[in-house]
């Protein structure tokens, strides 16, 4: 769980060194998944929950780098889709991976 909080911290810190005065992380979690059936995928999901200190028009979230790799983020806000990406400071957002 550190280490993915630290992972997201690193990553915003190496594209810009404000982003990470821009939100608060509240919670970041892993969790591993096998499929039901023979021969199913199998990965981690990746649950990051901030608070935005700024609105969506200065902040994006559109991947985020986990080791060596990027996956797309999904954003959610109340446990509904976040509407064209957008939120306002304050906010508590779900970000799924």
């Amino acid at each position: 769980m550190k280490l993915v909080a630290l992972a997201v911290i690193l990553t915003f810190s190496s594209l810009n060194n404000d982003y990470y005065k821009k939100f608060e992380i509240i919670d970041a979690t892993s969790q591993g998944y096998v499929g039901g059936h023979m021969g199913s995928s199998s990965g981690t999901y990746y649950v990051i929950t901030i608070v935005p200190k700024v609105n969506s028009e200065v902040l994006k979230f559109d991947r985020v780098w986990i080791g060596e790799k990027y996956f797309d983020v999904s954003t959610f806000q109340k446990g509904k889709r976040v509407k064209n990406d957008t939120f306002g400071e304050g906010d508590t957002i779900t970000i799924r991976i």
